[in-house]
């Protein structure tokens, strides 16, 4: 039996393996800063993850350098939110002005409305005391007709 010892001599930060071949600006991207998380963007093709390497047990005289990279990631993201943040706000105080003026629209087209169910209204009433007054003089012109019309 062949008994292969595996083992390392120097750093390592953020080993990954990947199944395929990464193009220059994915390399460059994660290249920038000893803290990039552009490896995060590649899950898929990460066959190898750091996640994963530094979770597993360690043997022999290993030392652990802290690297502040959690506080870099943290102000990344607090960054991130605040743009988000930003963008929200300013899409709601959108929304409040064009709710505003909605709202202003159609307290007009109410307005508008209701006075020309108003006149609507007053017209009718004219029509029918005009026709009730039509209707007044209409009988008593049919009866001198038809008493015309008997006498010829």
């Amino acid at each position: 039996a062949v008994v292969s010892t595996q083992s390392t001599g120097g750093d390592i930060f953020k080993f990954n393996m990947y199944s395929i071949v990464l193009n220059p600006s994915e390399i460059r991207s994660m290249a920038s800063h000893i803290c990039s998380f552009a490896e995060n963007s590649l899950t898929l093709v990460r066959i190898v993850k750091w996640e994963e390497i530094i979770s597993t047990g360690r043997t022999g005289n290993v030392t652990e350098i802290p690297t502040y990279c959690i506080e870099y990631e943290l102000e990344l993201l607090r960054n991130q939110t605040n743009q988000r943040l930003e963008l929200i706000e300013e899409r709601l105080n959108n929304t409040k002005q064009d709710l505003e003026e909605t709202k202003a629209n159609l307290t007009q087209s109410l307005t508008k409305t209701q006075i020309e169910v108003n006149t609507t209204k007053q017209e009718l009433a004219d029509v029918k005391t005009h026709q009730e007054k039509n209707e007044k003089l209409y009988l008593p012109l049919t009866l001198v007709l038809s008493a015309l019309s008997a006498s010829l």
